[in-house]
């Protein structure tokens, strides 16, 4: 249902912006399809085998205080500890560490894609 609410919300935009002309509104429109993707993203629970096995390693990962004492041996690569490090500055839960990656997914496509799509 998320889904089908996205993709009014998006054709909605399109309608809007470019079919009505209406180009004082783009900036607006890309800024709500933004923050609903990322809450979309963000805020999604328990979706996917992978994210289970993230969510159960979760806490077992290194904050900055026990940083340095941390053995690093469960397999994951070094930027991995430091982004769960960073996500964990600003709560405990996993949900922290899925809006971060959300916002940065989101607005990596949002700056990167439209120099990719250009002929």
């Amino acid at each position: 249902m998320i889904y089908v609410v996205a993709f009014i919300l998006i054709l909605y935009s399109w309608i809007l912006v470019d079919l009505k002309h209406y180009r004082k509104l783009s900036s607006v429109c890309i800024c709500v399809i933004i923050v609903f993707l990322i809450l979309i993203a963000g805020l999604r629970y328990r979706v996917g085998g992978d994210s289970l096995h993230y969510i159960d390693t979760y806490t077992s990962m290194p904050t900055w205080k026990n940083w340095e004492f941390f053995s690093f041996d469960e397999g994951y690569g070094p930027l991995w500890y430091l982004f769960c490090a960073i996500s964990k500055t600003l709560g405990a839960d996993f949900v922290y560490l899925q809006l971060l990656h959300a916002i940065i997914a989101v607005s990596y496509t949002h700056l990167t894609l439209p120099t990719k799509l250009e002929v």
